[in-house]
């Protein structure tokens, strides 16, 4: 059985009064993918085989406004989609906005980059936005880039280097 790890430490002030209460927390987590994704729906049908995330956390919640950072490394990353050595990334959290400012994948000599900060998640709204969202990639394998659509695609063989657009527009890619 494989252990996870979840630590946090901070400070709550004004707790007495839940909602202008301050909280500000720093934390640490370790996640075993592979037994974590047996339990969690999603992640189940993504075939996730191996792979360890570690994530370092900053929350802070003052005035009923939540302020939260993400910074995560996965390595050896095995799913039916992906296999990565090490996949780096930030995500930020403010003003009801998702936003991914760093991510990285990289396997051997293939690399994919985030070429500037995207906004992902409107969550007063309740909303994916992907727009202009830019990555560098460098010796990505077609087979691996496309493999989730299925094995009529799997017959194509190179890589693809060059700069990426993915646009969101009404549920379409």
């Amino acid at each position: 059985q494989d252990v996870h790890l979840a630590k946090f430490k901070g400070e709550i002030t004004h707790y007495d009064q839940v909602l202008d209460s301050h909280v500000k927390l720093t934390g640490e987590t370790f996640v075993f993918l592979n037994s974590l994704a047996s339990q969690i729906k999603v992640l189940k049908k993504q075939n996730i085989k191996n792979g360890v995330y570690h994530g370092q956390h900053q929350l802070e919640l003052k005035k009923k406004r939540l302020i939260a950072s993400s910074e995560f490394s996965i390595t050896n990353f095995q799913s039916k989609i992906l296999h990565a050595k090490k996949i780096t990334g930030k995500i930020d959290f403010k003003n009801n906005r998702l936003h991914l400012s760093h991510f990285d994948i990289v396997h051997d000599e293939e690399i994919l980059s985030l070429l500037k900060p995207t906004e992902l998640y409107d969550l007063q709204q309740k909303k994916i936005l992907f727009k202009d969202s830019r990555f560098q990639l460098k010796n990505f394998s077609l087979s691996r880039g496309l493999y989730f659509l299925g094995d009529n695609f799997q017959i194509l063989q190179g890589s693809l280097t060059g700069e990426l657009s993915i646009n969101l527009n009404e549920d379409k890619i």
